[in-house]
């Protein structure tokens, strides 16, 4: 069952049909990032049904695609929309293929830039464990 955009809760800033872009922090990205979460953990909707929800409305993601549960899982897991920047995930010297770097490598700087959704006082890794358990009980801030 699909949600009309008219019963969508009131926190969550509409759109027109427009590319979400990756790149740029436009109205349409926020606005999708925010309602992802929205319909997360506030509304408890599944990876499914929110790529489907998006899908009925014609959005898309940043490379024009529909929206599948597993990009919907990536915004989900995404800790630039809390502020946290990170850097050197890969490696790539000249003329050679890029390889991934180990975690423990990776140089991240929380609070870079004013996030889409506040941590809300809680740490944003261990809520998106608790949404992955199905445990409800906290709050994303806007």
């Amino acid at each position: 069952m699909l949600i009309p955009a008219s019963e969508m809760p009131s926190s969550i800033a509409l759109c027109a049909p427009v590319v979400w872009s990756a790149t740029s922090r436009s109205c349409a990205e926020v606005a999708i990032a925010r309602r992802i979460y929205v319909m997360y953990i506030d509304m408890q909707m599944a990876d499914v049904r929110i790529a489907q929800q998006l899908n009925s409305e014609g959005l898309r993601t940043d490379t024009g695609r529909a929206w599948i549960p597993h990009v919907v899982k990536q915004v989900l897991s995404n800790e630039k929309y809390v502020g946290t920047m990170t850097f050197n995930r890969s490696t790539q010297h000249m003329r050679s293929t890029r390889r991934a770097n180990s975690p423990d490598k990776w140089i991240r700087r929380e609070n870079a830039f004013a996030g889409v959704v506040s941590r809300g006082g809680s740490d944003f890794n261990q809520r998106q464990q608790q949404a992955s358990t199905g445990n409800f009980s906290y709050v994303f801030e806007f």
